[in-house]
């Protein structure tokens, strides 16, 4: 995270960095101190933080996926985490069939934010199609 302020004394714009990593998100405002544009950097890397990952999924209509909800997603690549958070649920009945949209938002981030991983138990994983699987938790 990359954040530009003004130096009034040198007459320069100067840049702080937050975070690590590349590709870097660079804030466009300047700020008028190094401290605000420290705490801006801080503050929009904590906010992407939180948001984490999110996933949207079309699967066979089930009534019992629901929002507020835990699904474990199984049958993806090695580096996509199973467990989401459902923060959203669309049930649709049209010409193509019962179909239900889920949305939801990566569980470890969530996890990194508390300091510590919930409890939860796992059911029984239904398969939707040949090579992937989601599960109400």
């Amino acid at each position: 995270m990359k954040a530009i302020w003004h130096d009034k004394k040198l007459g320069e714009k100067k840049t702080v960095t937050g975070g690590e990593g590349s590709p870097a998100y660079e804030m466009t405002h300047p700020y008028r101190t190094e401290e605000a544009a420290q705490r801006a950097a801080k503050s929009k890397l904590d906010k992407q933080t939180r948001a984490g990952h999110s996933i949207s999924l079309i699967l066979v209509g089930d009534p019992i996926l629901r929002a507020e909800g835990q699904a474990l997603v199984v049958g993806l690549r090695p580096s996509i985490p199973p467990l989401w958070s459902i923060t959203g649920v669309t049930h649709r009945l049209g010409s193509g069939g019962y179909t239900t949209q889920i949305r939801g938002n990566c569980q470890s981030a969530r996890d990194d934010l508390t300091g510590a991983r919930s409890n939860f138990k796992c059911a029984p994983v239904r398969e939707f199609s040949g090579r992937s699987s989601v599960s109400t938790v």
